[in-house]
């Protein structure tokens, strides 16, 4: 070896009497505070690049020029001392380690082996610590982060690469995760899906060019299927709890009502897909299937009135009670409001309250009957605009049932999954100036469902993991340094 262990350790000594002399001495009397803790951040990460090279100069002493035996069962005999270059949370560090070869035979790092090393430039941490950046903001805004504040510089398609071979094991990873406790689940199974779209890039010629021609787009938007699944104990309410709740009119609502409100959803699984419908509904049956149990009683399927998602449903789970989300039946009739009165007019608050009322007492045919009875008496594009009205709640009434709902305690409103789709899709993928490829979205997309789902440190140990189980590496790839 090139090295050894105690001239590390004096280096390492050197260091810290170099950071106590920087609090202490005479330059100390004239640094801020802030400068100060930059100073000493800056000394802790060379010190911890030090220590890094020590841990790993003693592993590799353990290594000698005997023979050892590979993950086959092979017996090598040592070959040569080689070094490679590793990225580290506190910089690059170098590590020496035996090889061991024969002609004929793959040769063989031990030491990669009993560290389970990343054969990648960059260490766990640092792909971890990349990963999470990644999943929360652009690329580019992490890789600025990391320069400013730990002096690391990675570039993005680096980055890019991380999360795609993260992303990968994704999929893999929830196979072997343990299904939810049953004994913890509440008696309504719930079922949910929305769509939200992603820009991605175009492969044409407008692309690529400096300015596309009229009517050529750079990117298009692809849907993002996403759907959850959870148990949920019941909450009964009444018509006028959820009219005071909706209508901001807290001295409506007795305070059993106000309890009432306190119930979460128990083991929610988000999941999101760029692979279509079916793909998403697949995944979201085998999420469903794990929450099943005897004491379930009733059990919800959740969406919008896309007929194709509402199809999909019926196909998927069709023991499930499939209904409408009650905001987006609400949110029409504000656009029916805007056609039939101007807006600072007193009637039209009035108006919206009393047809959500009738559609949380399942009286949909008598709010129907009164748009088409207004739509006489407007000019025909408004007329036309309100009978569109009128038919999206007469295709859904048999999905509008909310007053059983209510009075069964069961959700009616798809809140979960439409905050999933912001939180998911829109706040990450459509950031300004996004556009993705297919596969760089899809594996973003998973790996943000596994933050979300408060799965991401069993994740990322189940992913070094797999380096364990697979034969052992000969080489590593390089990532590209940015720079």
């Amino acid at each position: 070896m090139t090295s050894n262990s105690s001239q590390i350790i004096q280096e390492i000594q050197a260091k810290v009497l170099t950071i106590i002399g920087q609090v202490t001495g005479n330059a100390a009397d004239k640094m801020t505070a802030y400068d100060a803790e930059k100073d000493i951040l800056s000394a802790i990460l060379s010190l911890g690049a030090s220590c890094l090279s020590l841990f790993y100069q003693n592993q590799a002493s353990r290594y000698t020029d005997k023979t050892v035996t590979n993950a086959q069962g092979k017996e090598l005999p040592f070959h040569s001392w080689k070094q490679r270059q590793q990225m580290s949370l506190f910089g690059k560090v170098t590590i020496e380690r035996a090889y061991y070869y024969q002609a004929g035979d793959a040769g063989y790092f031990p030491l990669d082996d009993a560290l389970n090393l990343a054969p990648q430039l960059y260490s766990d941490v640092v792909q971890e610590l990349y990963g999470e950046l990644a999943v929360e903001q652009a690329y580019q805004s992490g890789n600025e982060f990391m320069q400013r504040w730990l002096n690391l510089s990675v570039s993005s398609r680096a980055v890019q690469t991380i999360v795609t071979n993260a992303g990968e094991d994704v999929p893999a990873f929830y196979e072997q995760v343990a299904p939810p406790d049953p004994l913890q689940q509440q008696p309504i199974l719930v079922a949910q899906a929305d769509g939200k779209g992603v820009p991605q890039i175009v492969a044409t010629q407008a692309a690529d060019a400096v300015r596309p021609k009229r009517g050529q787009a750079r990117s298009r938007k692809k849907e993002a299927i996403v759907t959850t699944a959870y148990t949920i104990a019941p909450r009964p309410r009444t018509t006028a709890t959820v009219i005071a709740s909706l209508f901001n009119e807290p001295d409506e609502l007795s305070a059993s009502e106000i309890a009432s409100d306190r119930v979460h959803p128990v083991d929610k699984m988000l999941w999101a897909t760029l692979e279509g419908k079916a793909t998403a509904m697949q995944r979201l049956q085998a999420a469903v299937g794990e929450r099943e149990h005897p004491n379930v009683q009733y059990r919800i399927a959740l969406c919008d009135g896309a007929k194709s998602l509402q199809d999909h449903f019926t196909t998927h789970f069709p023991s499930f009670r499939l209904v409408l989300d009650f905001i987006h039946a609400y949110e029409y009739l504000w656009k029916a409001a805007n056609l039939l009165f101007d807006e600072a007019d007193p009637q039209r608050l009035v108006w919206v309250k009393a047809q959500t009322t009738h559609l949380l007492d399942s009286a949909t045919s008598t709010v129907i009957d009164h748009l088409r009875q207004h739509a006489d008496h407007l000019p025909n594009s408004s007329a036309d605009k309100l009978c569109k009205i009128a038919n999206y709640l007469e295709r859904n009434t048999p999905f509008m049932d909310y007053a059983t709902c209510l009075k069964l305690g069961l959700p009616i409103a798809s809140g979960v999954i439409e905050g999933a789709c912001r939180h998911i899709v829109k706040d990450r993928m459509e950031l300004s100036g996004m556009r993705w490829s297919h596969n760089g979205a899809e594996t973003l997309l998973q790996l943000r469902c596994v933050r979300h789902n408060g799965h991401w440190d069993d994740f990322w140990r189940y992913h070094r993991s797999l380096r364990l189980s697979s034969p052992s590496h000969t080489s590593f790839n390089v990532l590209p340094l940015a720079g």
